[in-house]
């Protein structure tokens, strides 16, 4: 698996969003200059997108016209409503960072309904962004579930290995199939195999390289997985077959 130095500031993706979401346009932009600032001071390519209204921001997650890696959004906005937008993104992007801003240490109570991953008192932000993207590497670091991969269009996504169903190449993309996702990137079969743990996933074929776990059916010129038909290649039959079958006597053990 990658580590936490690779995922975060690894030379295959394209960029990292960071969002900003705060209706005091002023501290939005005071805001995105200290990340900024910051943000040049370590390696990696991140593109800072700032929000001031929060239907706006919720749209473009949903859209997935982006897929920010962190979320830096005050806890009130209008009325108060800064959770109730971070709830929403909790349901949206569950790998989305969220650090909380706030000018009052009242709230800091009121933000444990949601899954969120720093608070910051605004005039302390300068002081808290080294802690808060040591945390963010150690997390990642910690965390074998997810693969980090570049995509399309300068994005880059947090996939989990489990809804992974199979990798397949074709032309110049690689389409990652998952339980509910099609996504696709430039990284090569290669590449990726590089990043996977062969007790999960096993190479096929040239072009597929599929889940262990998510296998319905086994034979030995084909793999059927959810409604896919993952065709076996000649080359790959015999390495296919032993570690099915490692992988069987392990679950089964």
């Amino acid at each position: 698996m990658e580590s936490s130095e690779q995922i975060l500031v690894g030379a295959s993706a394209s960029s990292y969003e960071i969002a900003l979401c705060d209706t005091e346009v002023e501290y939005l932009d005071k805001a995105k200059k200290t990340i900024e600032k910051y943000l040049n001071t370590i390696k990696g390519k991140f593109k800072i997108l700032i929000y001031n209204k929060p239907k706006e921001l919720l749209a473009d997650i949903s859209n997935k016209k982006i897929s920010p890696i962190m979320l830096y959004i005050d806890v009130e906005l209008d009325n108060g409503n800064g959770i109730k937008v971070v709830k929403r993104v909790n349901e949206l992007q569950k790998e989305c960072r969220i650090v909380y801003l706030s000018r009052y240490l009242k709230y800091a109570t009121e933000i444990y309904g949601t899954n969120h991953f720093y608070f910051v008192k605004k005039g302390e932000l300068k002081e808290r962004l080294p802690l808060i993207f040591e945390k963010y590497k150690s997390e990642i670091k910690q965390n074998d579930d997810y693969i980090g991969m570049p995509l399309k269009n300068n994005k880059y996504a947090f996939i989990k290995l489990a809804d992974i169903l199979f990798f397949e190449r074709q032309g110049r993309y690689t389409i990652i199939h998952t339980v509910d996702e099609v996504y696709k990137t430039k990284n090569t079969l290669n590449e990726i195999e590089e990043k996977l743990d062969d007790k999960d996933f096993v190479r096929c074929h040239n072009s597929y390289i599929v889940s262990l776990n998510n296998i319905k059916e086994y034979q030995r010129d084909r793999i059927t997985i959810d409604d896919y038909k993952v065709p076996i290649s000649r080359q790959y039959q015999v390495s296919t077959r032993e570690i099915f079958k490692d992988y069987v006597k392990r679950v089964n053990s």
